[in-house]
């Protein structure tokens, strides 16, 4: 097995957990079954159904199934609260309202923009006013008047690529609503499959749908779980001895089984040994 930083710190939180005698329950063993078959894509009814698809491999996958069925155990007092779960819901709610008053005054911009456009007025001035592309300099003499220059098919914005086709050199695009934001397309000139073109931008934020209790539950959850980890994995390699010295390779470096829980010490400390 290949060492990294993350499984040093996995099989030292597990003995810790042993050492505990924290001891998984039915539903720890169902909500690890569950996770495993969602990554899997499968529906095995228990762990033995499960495992078969791993062949000879099924050891190594019943030492890490028993281990992740005691982490879930060990975090299960990770479980957010009434209150906890209120605050975020609501703070996800103003955001989503917040960004969806972003994108209206946005959408509102644009369209007075275009406005300005179908009236007559100049591009350029139109776009002095408007645009929001960072990209373009104010004090530069091209402002606003050119883009760049883009194969149809090498432009990563697929509203713009779809809509360059039926555009006339001088021409404008009607408002698209791309990922960047609000954009009106100019085609400066075009020469065989290559496009030189302007644009009007008016950012607009990432309108999320409202997250579910469920998603906001298992967003808290993973926090409590990251703060726990924080705190008490440090105390633990630090307990055992683990040190990271300079030049350690991870990548070569192999991890020992760990040793029975009962008083014995629970790994070599191959790092320090290194270091020596």
């Amino acid at each position: 097995m290949k060492i990294t930083p993350g499984l040093i710190s996995a099989e030292v939180l597990d003995t810790e957990i042993q050492r505990r005698g924290i001891v998984p329950t039915t539903d720890d063993v169902v909500r690890v079954l569950a996770n495993y078959n969602r990554r899997v894509r499968g529906k095995s009814a228990n762990f033995d159904q499960l495992a078969k698809r791993f062949g000879e491999l099924e050891p190594q996958f019943r030492r890490m199934f028993e281990r992740d069925c005691r982490f879930s155990a060990f975090f299960s007092t990770a479980v957010p609260t009434e209150e906890e779960i209120a605050e975020e819901l609501q703070s996800a709610s103003n955001t989503v309202r917040a960004c969806h008053q972003v994108n209206e005054r946005a959408k509102l911009r644009i369209r007075e923009a275009w406005d300005k456009l179908n009236a007559g007025a100049e591009w350029a001035a139109v776009a002095a006013q408007f645009t929001e592309d960072e990209k373009l300099d104010p004090e530069n003499k091209n402002f606003c008047k050119e883009w760049g220059v883009f194969k149809l098919q090498e432009m990563g914005i697929p509203e713009v690529r779809e809509s360059l086709p039926g555009l006339s050199v001088g021409g404008f695009s009607r408002p698209l609503d791309t990922d960047e934001g609000f954009v009106i397309v100019r085609l400066l000139e075009k020469k065989g499959d290559a496009y030189r073109i302007a644009r009007i931008l008016i950012r607009a934020a990432y309108e999320m749908p409202t997250p579910t209790r469920e998603e906001i539950v298992e967003i808290i959850r993973r926090a409590k779980i990251e703060s726990i980890q924080r705190e008490l994995i440090p105390q633990l390699r630090k307990k055992a001895g683990i040190k990271y010295p300079l030049g350690t390779n991870f990548l070569y470096r192999i991890w020992t089984e760990p040793a029975a829980v009962e008083n014995k010490p629970s790994r070599r400390n191959i790092f320090a040994e290194k270091a020596n």
